[in-house]
């Protein structure tokens, strides 16, 4: 019955035909109604005020423009207070059964720790007098609890709650927590909880269809079993806001935390909170969302007009209708993780999409991702998508795609309508419908890796390149000095089919000449411009017959290919590019046949002499006369034979690649570099012959540069530095002087073999040594060195690429020198000499790291020498001596077996042949212990010439 008649009067109160506005205030009648029937009822007039005080009989009140004041421990039953009242509960308690606990009309109240309880109703309402001003009810609710049965709190036309560590619950099974019906709530550090809904929100029917509400503070809103925030539509579409602040909370039993269900138009700030629940509006509703400072919402968002992240997360799905104009904006390292559908405009600076964008087919959606952006998911059917400085993980699908500023996108392109990649880079495939129009355009640096199929046209600058992962065709390719990568390795090589090339630009490519496979350019239209084909070297050999593989094929066209460098290194041997009809094929590389003289013209024969008629002879019967005989035609000169022309493909020998000149250098530098260290034991020797020492220690620095042609097509310069130190005693013995000793030593070798081909050799060596003079001039210098040999081969192969290898190995050495030191007076002296020197160097066999395999049997040497010194000895005051000489001598290389083996090619490492010495030097005695020497040599031969060498050194005798 109570509850009938709190609906009715709602009903009167709010209905203008009822109740006119011209009418008297209806609420005092109304009230005898409600309240006189069921209890006692205390009534106060304009200007009455009472207290209510602990121990009071609990009784209900009714105010007009009155004041009600309930203290700590007092109770009441209804307080029903009429326009200009005022109601203040200090710690007191309001208790209903049926009707209103409170109920507020264009009247303030203030609730300070008390509670409102209401069994049928509404624990606390605020409302307005439609036939008044409006002007809403006030009231505060702090440390204060609301409930009731079918709404905590019930606010409407114009009035405003604030309230403060209160507790708002609806308790029936339909219970509702709060309802704001065009009013204005403000919660903090505050709950509102409704069994069914927990805050639904209106426009009141008549006054008001502004609404806001405010969450603050770790505020929260739950629905139990349904939304946590309903909207609803009585008579006009709500406007309003809802602000989530500071760790502030709405939940909603059945899993959404806010849902319009009617028209509305509602701004909904999430400040600084997490939320859990799926946001739904219906077709035709206004919803706008904006995350702050680190808010996230986890739920799916369905017919939202706008939502704006800022340093703030979504993790669920957004869903909008086809053709919706709804916006998305994500900025401040903010995160979406969920599809996101139908959105026609996405907008990402500098924050993440981790899920897909999928538009319906045709749509004009756009998609901008600016300042470091990454976007992991797939984007389909958009007009255009644009990075700038941002990286896209995923396919895309239809659209206008580009990529700015170092941008990245890895994964497949289909039926875009364009490709822009600016100092950018594409990694996946990009195909097309045969037939569809579409252009790609690579510019400042930009890279495309992958396949691309049935592209209308292409474009690449000089400073970009397309790296092909798989056979790819494209209509018109155009480069302005780009490049494009086929790549192509064993097993998948590549073929680029075009319908047109122009421009001219760089084609990077993989053979097999093994296999007689190789990548492929097949050009089915007209082919024009210069292009270079930078084909892959490598050590590795192919089979040994010359066959000729063809690397492009073009229709027509006066396009011109050249092999960047000039050839290919292919194994041992260099292949270059021959043009065959239109096509281009890659052919061994052999040196040009010399001309043939021109044959000489042969004179001509002088015609022979008519013979004389013979006269008849008496008295035999004359001969008859013979007839003369014509004279010879003179035989027309032979034209002389023109020369041969090589022409390009040479004819002769095949030409060896850089590895492979690099590795018979290599092994053949072990002859000098022993050679070059034993130079500087024989100096010294040559200083023990100049006088009486009993032994001593000494040190050789010197350096040495020769010239060296092993093979036919290697040649390379070396140039040595190296120091060696030793010692000796004296030995007995009956005529002359003997001394031996001990050496050892450290010597590089630097081997330049040209175009960039280097080769190195340290070279680490001991010995003994021995030198025996007689008194009569007369004197034997032996000697036997072991030497370790650090080899390495450092190579630039014609394309440009580094490769090398590098290995060790042994060798032994013996040198021994007789001769004679003759005086000739006046202080000169001639001392003619003989020297046999034998080296064993082991064979080795290394690789190169681009595949080359190669060895040696063996690097020996086998050496004879005569020769003289020639020179004068002038004496020092000090009781030393200078002495200043020249050599010559004639020297005979005779090993000539040395082989090395590349790629199961066989070589020779030939250093054989005759060479003349030269050199000069002086030997000075500086004081009795102390003797200083220096000289230089050159040698010019068939194979070797020491361009210089240079020997120094110290010696301290004991």
């Amino acid at each position: 019955m109570v509850l009938f008649w709190r609906c009715t009067l709602q009903v009167l109160l709010m209905n203008p035909r009822v109740f006119p506005r011209s009418s008297p205030q209806p609420l005092t009648a109304l009230l005898a109604l409600l309240v006189v029937p069921f209890g006692h009822a205390a009534t106060l007039t304009p200007g009455q005020s009472a207290t209510v005080i602990p121990g009071s009989a609990p009784e209900s009140w009714s105010l007009n423009a009155a004041t009600l004041n309930v203290g700590t421990g007092a109770s009441t039953l209804q307080v029903f207070a009429s326009p200009l009242s005022t109601v203040t509960f200090a710690g007191g308690q309001a208790i209903t059964a049926g009707v209103d606990a409170v109920t507020l009309v264009d009247s303030s109240g203030s609730f300070n720790g008390a509670t409102l309880t209401s069994g049928g109703s509404f624990g606390l309402s605020l409302t307005t007098d439609l036939n008044g001003t409006r002007p809403g009810s006030v009231a505060t609710l702090v440390d204060s609890t609301s409930s009731g049965f079918e709404r905590g709190v019930n606010i409407t036309g114009n009035s405003r709650l604030d309230a403060e560590n209160a507790r708002i619950v609806g308790t029936g099974a339909s219970g509702v927590g709060m309802a704001v019906l065009g009013a204005s709530v403000s919660l903090r550090n505050s709950s509102v909880t409704g069994a069914d809904t927990g805050v639904f929100v209106a426009d009141d029917g008549a006054v008001n269809n502004v609404v806001n509400l405010t969450l603050d503070n770790g505020s929260s809103i739950t629905g139990t079993t349904g939304a946590g925030i309903l909207v609803l539509l009585d008579t006009n579409p709500v406007q309003g806001t809802l602000t989530i602040a500071n760790g502030s909370t709405v939940t909603g039993g059945n899993g959404t935390m806010l849902d319009v269900v009617d028209t509305a138009s509602l701004s909904v700030v999430v400040d600084n909170s997490q939320l859990v629940g799926n946001v739904t509006a219906v077709e035709g509703a206004t919803l706008d969302a904006a995350l702050l400072n680190g808010a996230s919402i986890t739920g799916n968002l369905t017919n939202l007009d706008s939502l704006t992240l800022n340093a703030s997360s979504v993790t669920g799905d957004f869903m909008v209708p086809v053709n919706d104009a709804a916006t998305v904006v994500l900025e401040n390292g903010s995160t979406y993780n969920g599809t996101l559908s139908n959105v026609a405009t996405l907008t990402v600076v500098g924050s993440t999409v981790n899920g897909s964008i999928e538009q319906a087919l045709g749509s004009a959606a756009r998609v901008s991702m600016t300042s470091g952006s990454v976007l992991n998911g797939d984007v389909s059917n958009v007009a255009s998508l644009s990075l700038d400085g941002s990286t896209l993980t995923g396919n895309v699908t239809q659209g206008a795609v580009q990529l700015d500023n170092g941008s990245t996108l890895q994964g497949d392109l289909t039926d875009i309508a364009s490709l822009r990649l600016d100092g950018s880079a594409l990694i996946g495939n990009v195909s097309q419908t045969a037939g569809s129009a579409s252009t790609l355009d690579l510019v400042n640096g930009a890279s495309l890796t992958g396949i691309v199929s049935n592209a209308q046209a292409m474009a690449i600058d000089a400073s970009s390149r397309w790296i092909m992962a798989g056979d790819s065709n494209v209509g018109a390719l155009t480069l302005n000095s780009g490049t494009v990568e086929l790549n192509g390795t064993p097993g998948s090589f590549r073929t680029l089919t075009l319908a047109s090339l122009s421009g001219a630009g760089t084609f990077g490519m993989g053979t097999d000449l093994a296999g007689h496979l190789s990548d492929l350019i097949d050009v089915r239209g007209s082919a024009d411009g210069v292009h270079s084909l930078r084909i892959q070297n490598t050590g590795v050999e192919p089979i040994t017959e010359d066959v000729p593989q063809r690397v492009v094929r073009t229709g027509s066209g006066p396009a011109s290919f050249a092999v960047a460098g000039g050839v290919v290194d292919v194994g041992t041997y260099q292949y270059r590019l021959e043009q065959r009809g239109t096509d281009w094929f890659l052919v061994q590389a052999t040196k040009p046949i010399d001309p043939v003289d021109p044959v000489d013209p042969v004179d001509p024969v002088n015609p022979v002499d008519p013979v004389d008629p013979v006269n008849p002879v008496d008295p035999v019967d004359p001969v008859d006369p013979v007839d003369p005989v014509d004279p010879e035609k003179p035989v027309d000169p032979v034209d002389p034979v023109k020369p041969v022309d090589p022409g390009d493909s040479g004819g002769g020998d095949p030409i060896i690649t850089p590895s492979t000149r690099a590795v018979i250098g290599v092994f053949s530098a072990a002859p000098t570099v022993w050679y070059g260290e034993q130079a500087s034991l024989l100096s010294r020797m040559g200083e023990l012959r100049n006088g009486n020492s009993l032994g001593g220690a000494w040190a050789r620095t010197y350096g040495n540069k020769y010239s060296v042609s092993p093979g036919d097509q290697v040649q390379y310069t070396q140039q040595q530095s190296g120091v060696s130190l030793g010692a000796d005693v004296a030995l007995p013995a009956t005529d002359g002087q003997w001394l031996v000793g001990v050496m050892g030593g450290y010597s590089n070798s630097n081997l330049d073999l040209q175009r960039g081909t280097s080769g190195d050799v340290n070279s680490y060596y001991v010995g003994l040594y021995s030198t025996w003079r007689s008194h009569s001039g007369y004197y034997v210098d032996a000697l036997v060195k072991a030497n370790r040999f650090h080899n390495k081969a450092d190579v630039l192969m014609s394309d440009g690429v580094k490769a090398k290898g590098d290995y060790k190995n042994h060798g032994v050495g013996t040198s021994l020198e007789v001769g004679k030191r003759i005086e000739l007076g006046d202080a000169w002296y001639v001392e003619p000499f003989a020297q046999a020197s034998m080296l064993w160097v082991d064979g080795q066999g290394y690789d190169l790291d681009n595949g080359m395999r190669a060895s040696s049997n063996h690097a020996n040497s086998m050496q004879g020498k005569v020769g003289t010194h020639v020179g004068r000895r002038w004496a020092l005051q000090s009781g030393g001596f200078v002495q200043p000489y020249v050599k010559m001598a004639a020297a005979q290389e005779f090993a000539r077996s040395n082989r090395v083996k590349v790629n199961g090619q066989n070589f020779d490492d030939d250093l054989s042949g005759t060479r003349a010495e030269f050199g000069g030097g002086v030997a000075a005695q500086l004081t009795d212990v102390l003797q200083v020497h220096a000289d230089a040599a050159y040698s010019s031969g068939e194979n070797i010439e020491q361009r210089w060498g240079v020997n120094i050194g110290v010696r301290y005798s004991w």
